[in-house]
């Protein structure tokens, strides 16, 4: 089982599947998940890409430490593991949390290593108010067995079929992040507001987004319009676990972009 072990100690796991290649395709799992969500996508990506992906610091089986948990240090991890295993350049895929992580990649070490960036179903900023955010840490602190379960129902939409076992398997993943990490990046998410910068993203990107998702269709057009060269991606039957639900035209519409992105990177270059 592969590991790297950051400067502050803290051991990272990871999988990095296909061709070795120094560029390659780099997956970061929504909160409080694992990299086990891309379980329909990684093995079907790595068929033509490298395809790195991690578990966050305190999610999955890396290490489950009470330090670090903020957008900055995510990415600050990320960015070690791609040194460490030598992805050099990389399509950043970030869903939910994993599309902010990336956000924070950018704002803190620029776009050089990038090649795209995929933002799926991840919101830049999410405004409620103060009393409305402290009910929100309330629900998930004190009840938050079936919090996840009522959320991740939400989270396959009206026209899938809800399968409990999935449910189920879905929200252990979640109750394996301890409350404690998972409630300190919710307050950052809820704090956070990344419109300002998306105006810099000028690497290729894409906005995949869900009929019953995370981000509306004004949010949606926002984004594709603020990002300079930027496209949408719709999936019309399921909600924020579309990259699951909907794995097939979801591989294909990121091999398509991962194609063209490394494409035009290699006539850049040339």
């Amino acid at each position: 089982m592969p590991y790297v072990e950051t400067p502050d100690g803290i051991n990272l796991h990871y999988v990095d599947e296909g061709p070795r290649t120094a560029a390659g395709l780099f997956l970061i799992h929504p909160g409080p998940f694992s990299l086990e969500l891309w379980r329909h996508n990684l093995p079907v990506l790595a068929c033509e890409f490298r395809v790195l992906a991690m578990d966050v610091r305190g999610h999955g089986k890396s290490g489950k430490t009470g330090d670090g948990h903020s957008f900055g240090q995510y990415a600050r991890d990320a960015r070690y593991l791609a040194q460490c295993v030598g992805l050099e350049k990389f399509v950043a895929v970030g869903w939910s949390l994993g599309g902010t992580i990336f956000w924070s990649y950018m704002q803190q070490f620029g776009q050089d290593s990038m090649l795209g960036y995929v933002n799926v179903d991840q919101m830049p900023f999410r405004f409620v108010s103060e009393m409305q955010f402290r009910q929100r840490m309330i629900n998930m602190t004190t009840r938050r067995l079936s919090y996840h379960r009522e959320i991740i129902r939400a989270f396959i939409g009206p026209e899938m079929a809800c399968d409990e076992e999935l449910v189920s398997w879905m929200t252990y993943e979640c109750m394996n992040v301890p409350t404690a990490f998972h409630a300190a990046i919710w307050d950052e998410v809820y704090h956070t507001d990344y419109r300002p910068m998306m105006a810099s993203v000028r690497i290729p990107a894409a906005v995949f987004w869900a009929k019953y998702g995370n981000i509306s269709a004004d949010m949606a057009a926002e984004m594709k319009q603020t990002m300079n060269d930027a496209r949408l991606v719709r999936f019309n039957h399921s909600g924020h676990l579309f990259p699951w639900l909907e794995a097939e035209k979801f591989n294909s519409e990121l091999a398509d972009f991962a194609r063209g992105a490394m494409q035009r990177s290699a006539l850049n270059l040339s």
